[in-house]
């Protein structure tokens, strides 16, 4: 049951194509925020990922050589819920199951991922670790003018927690 279940998952995840805005603002007290919805009473930055622009939508070309961590960050945040949903449907039959995954990640300039491995992982749940790994595969970072990045990413995953 848990590895079909985690299969029609992983299928699903295959085809999804994730387009999302983010929306970026800076608090009070100076913090940076992100969210997938747009705060009320608070001016934010709105940032679209996931559907490539049209050439004459790019906007100013990056000099940056590297992806920076805050756009690796945001493109988690997009896919954040795709990222909950398969560590919840594993809960359903592990209703304990809570650890740490780092992956290494490297990503082309067009914002595919070439590449995603699970370099650690608390979880001895191989589905499970397969399931997240395909869903990183699918996250497009966005087109940018920047070489291809090879970075490492790690997440927690905690019944109790959702992420900031």
């Amino acid at each position: 049951m848990k590895n079909s279940v985690l299969f029609c998952l992983l299928l699903l995840v295959v085809t999804m194509a994730q387009a999302k805005d983010v929306y970026i603002w800076v608090d009070d007290s100076g913090k940076k925020h992100f969210s997938d919805q747009k705060p009320k009473g608070i001016e934010a930055q709105q940032k679209n990922y996931g559907v490539e622009k049209k050439p004459e939508e790019e906007a100013v070309i990056s000099t940056a050589v590297m992806r920076t961590s805050e756009d690796l960050h945001l493109a988690f945040v997009v896919n954040q819920p795709l990222l909950l949903d398969i560590y919840h449907t594993a809960l359903l039959d592990e209703p304990e199951l809570e650890g740490f995954v780092r992956f290494q990640i490297t990503i082309l300039a067009s914002g595919q991922v070439e590449l995603c491995q699970v370099l650690a992982s608390d979880f001895k749940n191989s589905a499970l670790n397969t399931a997240l790994r395909e869903a990183v595969k699918s996250f497009d970072f966005g087109r940018a003018e920047v070489e291809t990045t090879v970075t490492t990413w790690g997440l927690t995953f905690s019944p109790d927690d959702r992420w900031q």
